[in-house]
């Protein structure tokens, strides 16, 4: 079975594997990462925002129909962050249409995969903007990606789900409100920073366990994005992803 198709990937989004992701201890040399990142995959412009150029592993790439044995390892791991999903997509084109939101911000972009969307908030005149993703990998990638957009991107590692996120005011989240338990865990940590007045922001194209968490009461829709052909193709099921903000 393909470990890299998006609808195989899915399956782990939905709770099997990423919950069980931990932060490598061993250094990490990004270099080396960086270099198997680019092995495996193409620059793509194709998806909701083309002025924001990504490493992504597309159907051009070998890697896209790479055969895999089931529970076999490979050196990219679990390539969350090689895939543009919708919610990030829709909230990138949104702070690119409103640069408002995000300027003179200090934002973190919560699970940040790619780095999709902390590149779009420093494009819009983002006073800073850090990257945060327990994958290393990932860290790799959004170094790369700050580095083909030519923006000054600062990056973590930390599992900040429960922290008081003094240093930043604009918190985004795209496509992390997918499994019942990790939704209603990262649901009552925005609400407490909401409370705290920092502004949230979610992009999310209508996974179901979003619906059951904590979160749902308080989110308030800003916009509707039709995904365009390829990211429908490669997203079964999704047509449409959603900008929320948290009231």
């Amino acid at each position: 079975m393909n470990l890299f198709k998006p609808h195989r990937l899915r399956l782990y989004r939905d709770g099997v594997m990423f919950s069980e992701r931990n932060v490598s201890q061993r250094s990490h040399s990004y270099s080396n990462y960086r270099e198997l990142i680019e092995s495996y995959t193409a620059i793509s412009d194709k998806h909701l925002t083309p002025e924001i150029k990504l490493r992504l592993i597309t159907r051009e790439c070998h890697a896209w129909n790479e055969p895999v044995e089931n529970n076999s390892k490979h050196p990219l791991g679990e390539p969350f962050w090689a895939f543009y999903w919708p919610g990030g997509q829709a909230l990138s084109r949104y702070i690119l249409d409103n640069p408002s939101v995000t300027r003179g911000k200090r934002v973190l972009d919560f699970g940040s995969g790619s780095g999709a969307l902390s590149i779009a908030a420093l494009k819009s005149g983002a006073k800073s903007a850090v990257a945060n993703d327990i994958d290393h990998m990932a860290i790799a990638a959004s170094q790369l990606n700050a580095q083909i957009n030519a923006v000054d991107l600062k990056f973590s590692e930390d599992n900040l789900i429960g922290s008081d996120c003094m240093d930043y005011d604009l918190i985004l989240v795209g496509d992390m409100l997918y499994d019942t338990t990790l939704s209603n865990s990262i649901a009552t940590w925005l609400l407490n920073l909401r409370s705290a007045n920092k502004k949230v922001l979610v992009g999310d194209p209508g996974r179901g366990p979003v619906g059951t968490s904590s979160v749902l009461a308080q989110l308030c829709r800003l916009a509707k994005y039709e995904l365009d052909t390829v990211t429908k193709r490669d997203n079964y099921g999704f047509h449409q992803a959603h900008v929320f903000t948290l009231l």
